[in-house]
Parts: C-alpha cells; structure tokens; sequence
C-alpha cells in the first residue's frame, strides 16, 4: 500500500490505497484529539500545562484539519466514484462537512489567539474534540466501508480508469 503522506494525491490513486490513506490519517488525527482533551480537561480543572496550552492545542487542530480535510476530499473521489448512486451525494455532504468545520474551527483559532487564557475556551476544545472524532467514525462507517475497487480516480481531472 502506498502511503500518500498527509498531501493531496497529484494523480490517479485506488480507492485502496485512499482509504488505506485516509484512515491512516484518522488514526493520527484521534491521538492529536485525546491529547487536546487532556490539555482542556486539565485546564478545566485549574491546572492547564501553561498559560496558552489550550489555545496551542486548538491551533494544532486546527491546521492538522484544513490539511486532511483537503487531502480527503481529494482522495475519496476514488471511494466515492465507484458507488455512482450515492457517491455525489456523500461527496457534497462531506464537502459541506467540512467546510462548516473549517469556518468553526477558523473562528475558535482566532478566539484562541487573541484570548489564548479564556476559560470557556477549554469547554469548547472538548466539545470540538468529541464532535471531530465523531465525524471520523462517521466517515469510516458511511464512506470508507468495502471500499477495494481496482478503478484508478483522478480528483484533479474528475476522471477514472480500470473499472
């Protein structure tokens, strides 16, 4: 299995490899959350690990999404190909998804910056952690299920071969 890294694939991938790929990706992306969880729960609790601990933490989460999420937009287009009659629907839904994410995850960020010691900041890292790895289950049970096509997809070009 070939593993794409954390880019967005520049040419024809399966979709094997894309889910190979993008749970890999979701593997990394829960041990970030369990590690921010920690960080707000100890903030909750009075005992943050230093003053921006909880506004890093939501920085960290923050980038490490706008990457995957770009990756895995691109990548599932290999999944989603190969299921034609939900595959436009899924794929909007993601994209959806995602960029309400994106815009939630942006606005949090840029709280976090200018009061990285607000303390409802910590509530709402935990609220971002269990809802984003929430999602995550989602996507593995809805999208990244039976997913071995031999087809070759494309995303740049919106084309696929070998099915």
């Amino acid at each position: 299995m070939v593993n794409l890294g954390w880019c967005p694939p520049a040419g024809l991938i399966d979709a094997a490899t894309a889910t190979y790929n993008i749970r890999s990706q979701h593997d990394r992306i829960r041990e970030l959350l369990q590690r921010a969880r920690a960080v707000a729960d100890a903030a909750l609790d009075g005992n943050a690990p230093s003053p921006d601990a909880v506004a890093s933490a939501i920085g960290d989460i923050h980038a490490t999404m706008v990457v995957h999420s770009a990756f895995e937009e691109n990548a599932l287009f290999a999944i989603l190909h190969d299921r034609l009659s939900l595959g436009l629907e899924h794929m909007k839904r993601l994209r959806d998804e995602h960029a309400r994410q994106r815009v939630i995850l942006a606005s949090l960020h840029r709280e976090a910056a200018v009061c990285p010691e607000l303390p409802l900041l910590a509530a709402k890292l935990t609220f971002v952690t269990f809802w984003l790895m929430a999602d995550m289950d989602e996507e593995e049970r809805t999208m990244l299920t039976g997913a071995t096509s031999a087809s070759a997809c494309d995303p740049t070009l919106g084309t696929c071969v070998g099915k």
